[in-house]
């Protein structure tokens, strides 16, 4: 998704997003030579997961004028202004 084109803080959330994937990555790939530090950064890892995870990205459609990614919701798009009926379909 094209950062440029979310408000800020949507565009902190997505970055949250991708931090939280990233770390997750980091975790699992840790050598088993190192297990117990290992299982307990795991530990604290799941402890601290629930308190940051932002909530789920929200649908997205294509504006049918600018074919931007605007909100399933959306009545109007942000860029171009132009009324669009909001969907209930999830991209």
């Amino acid at each position: 998704m094209n950062d440029s084109l979310l408000e800020h803080g949507e565009r902190e959330r997505v970055r949250l997003r991708n931090a939280i994937v990233e770390v997750a990555v980091q975790v699992s790939s840790l050598s088993a030579q190192h297990a117990a530090h290992v299982a307990d950064l795991v530990s604290s890892w799941t402890q601290l997961l629930p308190l940051i995870e932002p909530a789920p990205e929200p649908p997205r459609r294509d504006c049918p004028h600018c074919q931007r990614r605007i909100l399933v919701s959306a009545s109007r798009c942000m860029f171009c202004l132009k009324k669009s009926a909001a969907s209930a379909a999830t991209p």
